[in-house]
């Protein structure tokens, strides 16, 4: 190596040939090298994670920090203690594997609970 200059280290790593495909494709996409939007994304975890957004880990999937605000916002709708405002099922379906549509009919079935407890006072 020539005096002077600086040689990053570097980590090699095996991957999935799909994931390698969509890493190329999003590469390409934004005009950088596979190598260079690894880094960065790398780069970017590392930042949040040093910061206290790491994301929680469950049965190898992953919650971001958003996925579990939407799910504590759900969570505090079906205890009635907060208006719909701001929650999208369609969020908390990808987050919790399960389809929107059925955690819209859960929370209708919430609603109607409470509004059947409210009549029998």
């Amino acid at each position: 190596m020539p005096q002077g200059q600086y040689r990053r280290p570097r980590i090699n790593f095996g991957i999935e040939e799909t994931s390698k495909e969509e890493l190329e494709e999003w590469a390409k996409q934004e005009h950088r090298t596979v190598s260079n939007l690894v880094e960065a994304t790398v780069e970017t975890a590392l930042a949040q994670r040093r910061q206290g957004k790491e994301n929680i880990k469950y049965n190898s999937s992953v919650i971001t920090e958003d996925d579990f605000d939407q799910i504590k916002k759900f969570i505090s709708l079906l205890c009635g203690d907060r208006e719909r405002n701001g929650i999208s099922f369609v969020l908390l379906g990808q987050a919790l594997g399960f389809e929107p549509e059925k955690l819209h009919d859960l929370y209708q079935l919430v609603l109607q609970c409470r509004k059947d407890k409210t009549k029998k006072k």
